[in-house]
């Protein structure tokens, strides 16, 4: 559908790879014009920690548009987003709170693609939260926001079957791309004022958390026995593996022997010393838990075989 304006000044809050997505899509749009992107301020990444600007400020300065990495969403940012005179915001795992004075620019409101089937799992990690809890169906929410997280009222929503062999990074791939489409879709139909915002039913809301890397930490006796006997832990330990690959990962400590040729010299006996290891891909047969690539500490990253299995797990 084709609405009349073919000049809407929008800003963009995003940080992610999977923001990008959305973005690419909006540049390409004729009635919508991206004066300006606001993302995260550069973080240290890598093994080097070097000061690297997120997905969003790359794809943004390689295609010559406005870029803004303020640490806070103060009035001086604030003012600055103002003087590009927007009438509407597009949030995509920006990874901030907006202040309700910064929605109160937009003539349009700020609309959010969030990755799940709101109101179930609002906050930063639905789609790990989906996977996590053996969701067979997930999708995306575009809606209005307000003062409250992920709270205001739904434009659209568009359902996605979860496959058995989904994780994290493949989900989200899939569902941000089916958000860009939906995005599409429901932008002539807000502008042009032939979609009325739904409240979202409040008492049905479910909420998700920050993670961590101590979030992936799986017992060693729960893995050993998800791997030697299986049962109902192990289906949940295969799906914290899929639901948190590739951040925050999954890993278990193993206890190991010290083999340094200065206790070999002096003949004393071996000390015990835990060493993680990450388990990067696994899959259930009948129930048990099948490793398939781990990283042990300091190594790179190896196909399981039976000798792992019967050195680790006996």
């Amino acid at each position: 559908m084709e609405i009349k304006n073919l000049s809407y000044p929008a800003i963009f809050f995003g940080s992610e790879e999977n923001s990008v997505i959305i973005l690419k899509k909006l540049v390409s749009l004729p009635y919508l014009k991206v004066v300006a992107v606001v993302t995260q301020p550069p973080r240290p990444r890598g093994r080097k920690q070097i000061l690297t600007p997120t997905p969003v400020a790359q794809f943004a300065q390689e295609n010559h548009l406005i870029t803004l990495a303020p640490q806070k969403l103060d009035q001086k940012a604030i003012d600055f987003l103002k003087g590009k005179k927007p009438k509407l915001g597009i949030l995509v795992a920006y990874g901030k709170i907006i202040p309700q004075k910064l929605i109160d620019i937009f003539l349009w409101g700020i609309i959010n693609i969030h990755p799940s089937l709101l109101p179930q799992f609002r906050g930063p990690t639905p789609i790990e939260a989906a996977l996590l809890s053996g969701q067979k169906e997930t999708g995306i929410s575009i809606l209005s926001i307000d003062s409250q997280i992920d709270h205001g009222p739904l434009l659209a929503q568009t359902k996605e079957k979860i496959h058995s062999r989904d994780n994290q990074e493949s989900l989200a791939k899939r569902l941000f791309k089916i958000g860009a489409e939906t995005l599409t879709d429901t932008l002539p139909l807000y502008l042009s004022k032939q979609i009325t915002p739904m409240p979202q039913n409040h008492q049905k809301a479910t909420f998700t958390k920050l993670l961590n890397r101590d979030d992936g930490y799986i017992e060693y006796k729960a893995l050993e026995k998800a791997v030697n006997q299986g049962g109902p832990k192990a289906v949940k330990i295969e799906r914290k593996i899929r639901a948190y690959h590739p951040w925050p990962g999954t890993f278990t400590k193993l206890k190991v022997k010290s083999a340094s040729w200065r206790t070999k010299l002096k003949g004393e006996e071996r000390k015990s010393e835990s060493k993680r290891m990450k388990i990067l891909r696994a899959h259930l047969e009948s129930d048990r838990l099948i490793l398939d690539q781990i990283q042990l500490e300091g190594k790179n990253p190896t196909n399981w075989d039976k000798n792992f299995q019967k050195l680790i797990f006996g």
